[in-house]
């Protein structure tokens, strides 16, 4: 199955099918899918081509990954910490590494 995606609205989880652009007659290729699901621009991925859509459809995004494992790190660091904070991040600028243990 086919969609469009609409320029001014956010984008739907990349689950299967395949991605129109909003504004060009063409798919968007692997690169501008894992770019959309928060993969660093320069990521390397493993298999033939044929199955890189897979694994972006089916692996934890970048910014998930990251999520979970901020709040993993704060439960450690401080047990009477009850709630996590919320952090704003532009996914468009280069993250700010920080150390997760």
């Amino acid at each position: 199955m086919k969609w469009r995606l609409k320029s001014d609205a956010h984008i739907p989880v990349i689950a299967g099918g395949f991605y129109i652009h909003p504004t060009e007659d063409r798919l968007f290729g692997h690169k501008e899918l894992a770019y959309m699901a928060g993969y660093p621009v320069d990521y390397k991925w493993e298999g033939p081509a044929s199955s890189i859509g897979s694994q972006i459809a089916r692996g934890v995004m970048p910014p998930v990954a990251e999520y979970v494992a901020r709040i993993i790190k704060n439960s450690i660091e401080d047990k009477t910490k009850a709630k996590e904070e919320l952090k704003i991040v532009d996914y468009r600028k280069v993250p700010e590494q920080e150390a997760l243990l």
